[in-house]
């Protein structure tokens, strides 16, 4: 193995095992570097399986994606919209007079603040949640480990 205790596969019990994180990099780097790390025949057998195999294995060990983050499109345009609105103030103040813009002007600010937080503060907490999500699942995809032998994933009891 490569520097870490020998670990048995449950389901054959070899001990031609890697860990998943491990293996996913080297089979997407074309196991750069790994004739200084190698000790067994592990590392020729990954190097032999065909293309096409590779790629079903990358695809079977590719590990969970992270959250996007989705930001509403419309809250952000009318937000532009009152900065606009009230950098473009001092022109229709002299029109309609002062009192009259600046309630105008609050009227406007509290109809469009309070949606656009409200909007803003769902899409962090969603985001939150998909992150805290993300991170138990790559928690457990980091303890997973391959057997070489019978094609498994499986994560190691202690």
């Amino acid at each position: 193995m490569y520097f870490e205790k020998e670990i048995t596969c449950p389901f054959c019990r070899k001990d031609k095992t890697e860990s998943v994180p491990l293996m996913y990099q080297r089979l997407k780097s074309n196991d750069a570097g790994i004739k200084f790390l190698a000790e067994g025949s592990i590392a020729t057998e990954i190097s032999r399986l065909p293309p096409h195999k590779k790629a079903k294995l990358i695809e079977h060990l590719t590990p969970p994606s992270e959250p996007k983050t989705k930001l509403p499109a419309g809250a952000i345009v009318l937000m532009a919209l009152v900065v606009s609105w009230l950098s473009t103030g001092s022109l229709i103040s002299s029109r309609i007079g002062p009192k009259i813009y600046f309630w105008l002007s609050v009227a406007i600010v509290c109809a469009v603040t309070i949606p656009f937080y409200s909007i803003l503060s769902l899409v962090i907490e969603n985001f939150r949640r998909g992150l805290y999500r993300y991170k138990k699942i790559k928690a457990v995809w980091e303890k997973q480990y391959f057997c070489h032998s019978c094609q498994r994933v499986f994560i190691p009891k202690d």
